[in-house]
C-alpha cells in the first residue's frame, strides 16, 4: 500500500484527487471539490470545518480541519469503519495503520503516540475523557 503522506512536505492525500498541506485555504479546498458538512468558528481566530467520509489509507474516515483565519493548520481524522465501535480497537487500528505506513513512533505515551518531522507531526491520541480518538497532522 503506498501511504497517503508525503514526509518530506506533509501533504496527505485525501480521496483520488484531493491534497491537503500547510495554509491550504477553504477556498482552494472548495475548488477541488470539498463540500464541508459543518462550521464552527472558534472565535479565537480558530475555524473548525468537518468534510467527510474521505478515503485515507484506504478507509472510509471523517475530518476535521483547523483552520487559523484562512490557513489550514491541523487536519484529524477518525475511520469510520462501522466495525470499529470500541475506541480502544479504534485506537489500536489508526496506530497499526501508522505503523505501517511510518515504523516506530517518535514518541509512545500512554494514550498517544506522535512522529515527529521538520514540518510538523503526526499523532494518534485516545482521550477517554471525551470520549474520542483520532490522528491529527499538523503543521508549523
Amino acid at each position: 500500500m503506498s501511504i497517503p503522506l508525503n514526509l518530506q512536505s506533509g501533504e496527505i492525500y485525501v480521496d483520488s484527487a484531493l491534497t491537503l498541506r500547510n495554509n491550504i485555504t477553504p477556498e482552494e479546498l472548495v475548488a477541488m471539490g470539498v463540500k464541508f458538512n459543518r462550521e464552527i468558528d472558534m472565535k479565537t481566530g480558530w475555524i473548525l470545518r468537518t468534510m467527510g467520509p474521505c478515503s485515507v489509507f484506504l478507509r472510509a474516515a471523517n475530518f476535521s480541519l483547523a483552520f487559523l483565519g484562512e490557513n489550514l493548520k491541523r487536519a484529524s481524522f477518525a475511520f469510520a469503519d462501522p466495525a470499529n465501535k470500541n475506541l480502544n480497537e479504534l485506537y489500536n487500528l489508526h496506530n497499526q495503520v501508522l505503523f505501517n505506513a511510518l515504523g516506530e513512533p517518535h514518541s509512545q505515551l500512554n494514550h498517544m503516540v506522535s512522529y515527529s518531522y521538520p514540518w510538523g507531526a503526526i499523532v494518534s491520541e485516545l482521550d477517554p475523557r471525551s470520549d474520542s480518538c483520532n490522528v491529527t497532522i499538523s503543521w508549523k
